[in-house]
């Protein structure tokens, strides 16, 4: 990243390997009584938060959880993990950046601890990451993402933000190719089926 953060490649394979086997277990769920697109995206967070615990345990992590999230905290850097739509995370509609507490938290996290005037340092030494699963039930895991949310008067962006699932390398959003990251609306994109039986009406004795 641009502040010369770096994850390990073993931890970046791991971290993409356990996104496409918790999508394949939430796919496998879908057709469930009562499933939707609402269970798909909780079941595929947390199958993939738990397969990848015990790999950021071996890698030096501490894991908590905190409510329906989790954490992993090493030497003053916190990943934070999350699920999306779409694999454009500047597009609200793929990715809402402003829907949690927590990453608004994570934002103004890690605009605090930048140094806006040479010589200032902030006394936290906190960087606050997200690892970003994006896909849908049709098409499965699309993209890995990694990146520093910060805090712009109301709005949320990204400090970095990076696509770690291409055969292990990191390529940058910038430099993607403009037909992977299609812009659609938030109606145009593909909802999980759900069906349901008609209820038949009890007959009456009226003529």
């Amino acid at each position: 990243m641009s502040d010369g953060l770096e994850i390990e490649d073993s931890l970046v394979s791991a971290l993409v390997e356990c996104g496409r086997e918790a999508h394949r277990i939430a796919i496998a769920h879908q057709l469930d009584p009562g499933s939707n697109g609402f269970t798909f995206g909780a079941d595929r967070y947390h199958r993939a938060t738990e397969l990848v615990t015990p790999i950021l345990e071996d890698h030096g992590f501490t894991v908590r959880r905190q409510g329906g999230g989790m954490t992993a905290e090493k030497d003053g850097l916190q990943l934070q993990f999350a699920t999306a739509r779409g694999i454009d995370l500047r597009n609200r509609s793929h990715f809402d950046m402003d829907s949690s507490p927590a990453r608004h938290r994570a934002a103004l996290t890690n605009t605090y601890i930048q140094e806006p005037i040479p010589g200032i340092h902030a006394s936290s030494t906190e960087c606050v990451v997200h690892v970003i699963w994006s896909g849908d039930v049709d098409a499965g895991l699309t993209a890995v993402y990694v990146g520093k949310l910060i805090s712009s008067s109301q709005q949320l962006d990204w400090e970095d933000l990076i696509r770690v699932d291409h055969d292990g390398h990191e390529v940058s959003l910038k430099n993607l190719d403009p037909a992977e990251i299609p812009v659609l609306s938030y109606d145009e994109q593909p909802a999980p089926g759900f069906e349901l039986g008609l209820i038949r009406q009890p007959e009456t004795n009226e003529k």
